[in-house]
């Protein structure tokens, strides 16, 4: 079956007339054969069963005069009939009167009442009654060898059989040439539909031989093809357009390019103009600014001593504003410090908990200022970890102060926790107060250098928009972030999270690593 389906369809439908007509000229002789068969014995029973009677008619006297010798003489002249190889004569009680061969009586069968023919062991046998007006005179028993059959028969198959390879040959040789007829087209068109696909070739076209089903089949090709090169046509044409628009787009990309190579290099070079300035102008700013405060303190101290106390209270706003002024100062040179890489941590021990405690009475008296009730809690068995105590102090002063800041008659409540992230510990701080709150757009600007919510957040509670940028910037230093969650009107709520390694994992305490 495999091998039938490999096969080419001219060979299958050769091979399929081949056997459907073989097997009809099969069948018709072994039909033929059979019918002659049959005829044929039946013609030998009718021949047999004939010579019987003639046989009985002419014993008949024989018979009724209980004459064996006559009766023997009449079954001798059997000998002129090759076919017939024995015969006997057996009187009405069913004794054996007479046999042919003589001396041959022991071998003939008991007698069987009627007139029967029947085929016994490649012979045929007969038992033909002898009638007579007053009942049956004996039964003549004769028995024929079928040679003549079985040579008839063998003639008759080997005609059959030559006459079968003859007409089989023809069938074959019809078979061929009718095939051609149906195959030559389909296989002219596969050969094209291969050449199409090899070559990609789609102007050729198969010849029509006709309107019949393999005619429709090849016009349907044939529209396929010119479907085909209509759209390659088209596409060709896409094509070139499109590479005329791909050339142009690259040409503009690359002057896009370079312009932006440029406007990159002019603001890396604004950028590094920036943090010099900041540096430079922070550094310059400070010198004056710390005699302003070394002098205002002595002058504060002289006041109290002399007891001149509306001095005294001119000279804590200079200094209160000057410590102000040098807390943007330092801002202003730490941002800068960070957009140039510059800023180191300084790893120490970190106890945790104090330093929150520390920050929390810092700030206590801002909220105090507003309101507020400020709370904070640290969970039992927070870690010592390595760290700038430093940065982290200033990243959570930010926080506590901004919620102070933009919380008026409310609460500022503080969280501290140890977490696990990835098998490594970490700590996580967690600000949340009751103030304004913020939209979803001016959560996504609070971040952003000199930037803050709103302008007139700016010209009611003041400030540069620098803190929560430089703080954001601190803790991503540190390898954490700060996150933003609120709602206008409900408040706020800062999450710091920093990694925290234990002393094995980040040197000893003091040692200065560079960002």
């Amino acid at each position: 079956m495999v091998l039938f389906h490999d096969m080419s369809i001219r060979r299958k439908l050769t091979l399929g007339m081949t056997f459907i007509a073989g097997t009809a000229l099969l069948l018709s002789a072994l039909a033929v054969l059979g019918y002659e068969t049959y005829s044929y014995r039946e013609s030998m029973v009718r021949q047999l069963v004939t010579l019987g009677d003639v046989v009985g008619q002419n014993s008949r006297a024989a018979l009724a005069f209980n004459d064996t010798v006559a009766a023997g003489q009449i079954l001798e002249s059997l000998k002129s009939i090759p076919a017939v190889d024995a015969a006997c004569l057996y009187a009405p009680g069913g004794q054996v009167f007479a046999t042919y061969p003589p001396g041959s009586a022991s071998t003939f069968p008991a007698l069987q009442a009627g007139d029967r023919a029947f085929f016994q062991d490649a012979r045929l046998v007969i038992f033909h009654p002898i009638q007579q007006e007053n009942g049956i005179a004996g039964t003549v028993y004769l028995r024929a060898d079928l040679k003549d059959l079985k040579q008839t028969l063998r003639w008759n198959l080997i005609f059959n059989l030559g006459l079968f390879c003859v007409l089989g040959l023809m069938v074959v040789a019809i078979a061929f040439r009718v095939q051609r007829y149906i195959t030559a087209p389909l296989l002219d068109l596969a050969a094209l539909a291969r050449r199409v696909s090899e070559e990609k070739d789609y102007t050729v076209r198969s010849v029509s031989r006709g309107a019949d089903e393999i005619g429709s089949l090849v016009e349907a090709f044939n529209n396929m093809l010119s479907q085909i090169q209509r759209r390659d046509d088209q596409l060709r044409e896409y094509h070139e357009q499109l590479e005329d628009q791909v050339a142009c787009r690259t040409e503009e990309l690359v002057l896009s390019n370079e312009q932006l190579r440029e406007a990159k290099l002019k603001a890396e070079g604004m950028s590094r103009a920036k943090s010099a300035f900041l540096a430079n102008m922070s550094h310059e700013l400070r010198t004056p600014l710390n005699a302003i405060l070394l002098y205002s303190e002595l002058l504060e101290e002289d006041a109290q001593t002399q007891g001149r106390e509306s001095e005294r209270v001119d000279l804590l706003r200079i200094h209160s504003s000057g410590e102000h002024l040098l807390r943007l100062i330092s801002d202003i040179l730490d941002l800068s410090k960070v957009e140039a890489g510059k800023m180191s941590l300084a790893m120490e021990a970190v106890d945790l908990a104090i330093l929150v405690q520390e920050c929390v009475q810092t700030v206590q008296p801002l909220a105090e200022k507003n309101g507020n009730s400020l709370t904070w809690d640290c969970e039992s068995g927070l870690p010592v970890f390595q760290g700038d105590a430093t940065k982290l102090r200033q990243a959570l002063f930010n926080l506590l102060s901004n919620a102070c800041k933009f919380t008026e008659l409310g609460s500022v409540e503080l969280h501290a926790a140890a977490f696990q992230r990835e098998g490594c510990p970490w700590i996580r701080i967690i600000v949340r107060d009751t103030g304004i709150g913020m939209t979803e757009a001016q959560q996504e600007r609070i971040f952003q250098e000199f930037t803050q919510a709103e302008e007139h957040t700016s010209r009611r509670y003041g400030g540069t928009g620098l803190g929560l940028a430089l703080s954001r910037k601190l803790c991503q230093l540190m390898g954490g972030d700060i996150e933003v969650a609120s709602q206008l009107g409900k408040g706020a709520t800062f999450t710091l999270e920093i990694p925290a390694p234990g002393p094995s994992a980040a040197g000893s305490p003091g040692e200065a690593r560079n960002a």
